[in-house]
This record gives C-alpha cells, sequence and structure tokens, in this order.
C-alpha cells in the first residue's frame, strides 16, 4: 500500500510541472485563441500515462517528458472537464473528450550546466520550464522562506518543479505543495557566488523540459 501510494504520490508531482509547463506554452502559442487562462485536466493525464515514476529518468519512462507525450497522444482537455480526482482512473477512450490543444514535441537541456545566464536565456525565450529537484531533506519538505544551501544530495533529482524565473538573489520554481511552502508556494532558491558551483545545488540544473504547442 505505501509503495502504491507513493508512486502515485510522485506521480502527481511530474502531473503538475508537466501540465503547468504545457498551460505556459499554449498561452504563448498562436494556437491559443482564448482570452482567459487555460487550465489542462491534470486527471486525463493521469489517467492515460503509463510506466514507473522516477524524476531522473529523462523520459525514459513516467517523466514529465512522458506526460507531454501523453498529451500528444491523446490530446489535452480542458481541466473542469474532468476534475482531479485524487486517484488513477480507466484511461478515457481517444476522441471521447474535446482536445482544446496538442503539443507536438518538446525541447530540453541535460544538463543545463553551470553557467547562471544560460539559464535565464532559456527560460526567458522559451517560457516556463519543468525540472527536477532534489527534495529529500527534512528542511526542505518544511521549508518556510528561501531556500538558502546545497541539498543532501545534490545530484539524483527526486521531485519535479516549473522554473518561472529569477531574481538578482534567486532562481524561482513553482512547487505544488501549497501556499504555505516555500515563498507563496514558490522556492527561491539562493544563486551562488561562483556560478560553477550552482550545477548541481539540489540537483536542480540537471534538465530543463519546455513543451511545444
Amino acid at each position: 500500500t505505501e509503495v502504491l501510494f507513493f508512486k502515485l504520490f510522485f506521480k502527481i508531482f511530474l502531473l503538475c510541472s508537466a501540465t503547468a509547463a504545457m498551460e505556459s506554452a499554449f498561452m504563448r502559442s498562436s494556437a491559443n485563441v482564448r482570452l482567459n487562462q487555460t487550465a489542462f485536466s491534470e486527471q486525463a493525464l493521469l489517467d492515460c500515462v503509463n510506466g514507473s515514476c522516477s524524476a531522473a529518468d529523462h523520459g525514459a519512462r513516467n517523466s514529465p517528458f512522458d506526460v507531454v507525450r501523453t498529451g500528444y497522444e491523446y490530446g489535452l482537455t480542458d481541466g473542469w472537464r474532468l476534475p482531479y480526482a485524487d486517484e488513477k482512473q480507466a484511461c478515457p477512450e481517444n476522441g471521447s473528450l474535446p482536445v482544446v490543444a496538442r503539443p507536438f514535441g518538446y525541447c530540453y537541456s541535460i544538463p543545463v550546466g553551470g553557467d547562471d545566464q544560460d539559464w535565464m536565456q532559456l527560460v526567458g525565450k522559451l517560457g516556463p520550464a519543468f525540472t527536477g529537484v532534489n527534495s529529500r531533506d527534512r528542511d526542505f519538505q518544511l521549508l518556510r522562506g528561501p531556500w538558502n544551501r546545497d541539498c543532501t544530495d545534490n545530484h539524483r533529482p527526486t521531485h519535479a518543479v516549473l522554473a518561472v524565473g529569477w531574481t538578482p538573489e534567486y532562481f524561482i520554481y513553482k512547487n505544488s505543495w501549497g501556499p504555505f511552502w516555500g515563498i507563496d508556494g514558490y522556492l527561491y532558491l539562493q544563486k551562488e557566488e561562483s556560478s560553477s558551483a550552482n550545477t548541481t545545488r539540489c540537483a536542480i540544473k540537471s534538465f530543463l523540459g519546455f513543451p511545444l504547442i
């Protein structure tokens, strides 16, 4: 039971970051003819995505990249048509739900490297991107405020977040742990004086993924 709960819980993390990245890409796309923000159904993606659960797979099996592939195969529907149900259900028959958008691929950088300017150029040009972070530290899980140090494991991502921007002092990532975590639900990860030292901080620069819509 604990293993099944962990797998489902981890899939939710992957879905949140990948779905948010696709929503952002759609809002920036010429394919978007809507004037309001579009929220895609995470439940439809959860029901249809297959594979194991590992943020370190980089698309091999049930990573955020695999969620984007599921969106390509089945299309993306509005969130209100199939609301989140907190559990995996039967995959809707292909074509049974109206498709409002469909990703045609993704681009990614693995690894991003130690140059902060490269990171900012990618996110600034291509928009929000899903990425991995090591979240095993208890202090990280209960974080209030910014994160100003290394993690116990700086090499292996265990959790998916959404890279959204930066300040002169911090990189900013949207998390899925509610508004009371971090700063209003966002991870503010402090930059370091040496950009090369920032390469593996909490494994945050292991990869960046950008859906294409």
